[in-house]
This record gives structure tokens, sequence and C-alpha cells, in this order.
């Protein structure tokens, strides 16, 4: 069974944007007060939900931390080979 939530933390604000471009391109909207622009302004991981097809980021250090240290927090590249 695939994963539902994935926890990104692009390599750099290039691979940020390109995450973003392929998730618009494959349909995804994003949810609650997140937008293009505050998604790629962002230095917290994008949260991709791919079942729900969504696209938010993840909004304080703590939660940011607690990825980190939970060992969720994946590349863009991890993201891409997912399948």
């Amino acid at each position: 069974m695939k994963k539902g939530l994935y926890y990104v933390r692009p390599t750099s604000q290039e691979a940020r944007i390109q995450l973003i471009n392929y998730l618009e391109e494959q349909g995804f909207k994003y949810i609650r007060r997140a937008t293009r622009e505050s998604t790629i302004e962002s230095i917290f991981p994008v949260v991709i939900d791919v079942k729900k097809k969504t696209i938010d980021y993840m909004r304080n250090v703590t939660v940011s931390a607690c990825a980190a240290t939970s060992n969720v927090l994946i590349s863009e590249e991890e993201f891409y080979q997912r399948e």
C-alpha cells in the first residue's frame, strides 16, 4: 500500500520550485493558507498528500524539528521515486 503523506525537504530553492511546478502540473491544490508563493518562500518542509492531491508546508520550527528527528523527511528525489 502506498503512503499518503510525504514530508519533503528539497535540497535547494531551485529544487523546491521544480517540485512545486511538478505538483501543480499533476493537479495538486494548495490547502489552508498555503499559496504558491508562501510555499516557495517557506523555509519549512513541503507536506504533500498524494491521495487528496494537496500541497501544504510545515508551519514552525518545532514541527519541522520533530519530523527531522523522526526520520520522516525525504528529499525531492526520494519523492519522485516513491512509486
